[in-house]
């Protein structure tokens, strides 16, 4: 008999457990896509590096479609002598942090970057004739350090720093329209 109290108490602990985990990675994933919202600047070594003088990102907090994520945003970028490489609306579509990814980086002892999986950036290159990134790239956010990057396996494509205060006014802004 008390083998059996055993064994049922062991499983009831490791239930405990399974679901306690389940809920912090939940947790974890949606702090990470929520930390996606707002207003990112390109570091200033990797505007120099990909001969860029500026590189905006604003992204809406979007809304959760299916399993995918989808916000609207705002890219600019302007090459070293400040012409338009992109000034247009997007289409931001993600996969969003998977949640043992968010969990893992949640409680990394080294840093707490986050593989957020893919993102689809759909926007209108017609106007400038460039095409600044590919459709789909590698996401990868931390939000201790405040940064994104936008990658695939060949090259970054942006590392931005995230710009607090113009988050918010410019996430206020949008949530006003």
């Amino acid at each position: 008999m008390s083998i059996q109290i055993a064994v049922a108490a062991i499983v009831v602990l490791a239930i405990i457990i399974l679901v306690a985990c389940a809920v912090a990675a939940h947790a974890a994933a949606k702090r990470y896509t929520h930390y996606l919202a707002g207003m990112w600047k390109g570091n200033p070594k990797f505007l120099e590096e990909a001969g860029l003088q500026d590189f905006q990102l604003f992204l809406s907090p979007g809304e959760a479609a299916k399993q995918d994520y989808v916000r609207d945003g705002y890219l600019i970028a302007t090459d070293a002598t400040g012409g338009f490489v992109a000034n247009q609306a997007i289409t931001w579509e993600e996969s969003g942090a998977g949640w043992l990814a968010a969990l893992g980086a949640s409680m990394g002892a080294q840093g707490d970057v986050c593989a957020m999986g893919v993102a689809r950036i759909e926007y209108d290159d017609e106007a400038t004739g460039h095409k600044i990134m590919p459709e789909t790239v590698k996401v990868s956010i931390s939000i201790l350090d405040g940064t994104l990057t936008l990658f695939d396996d060949e090259k970054v494509y942006a590392f931005l720093e995230k710009d607090h205060s113009a988050s918010a006014a410019a996430t206020e802004m949008y949530e006003a329209t």
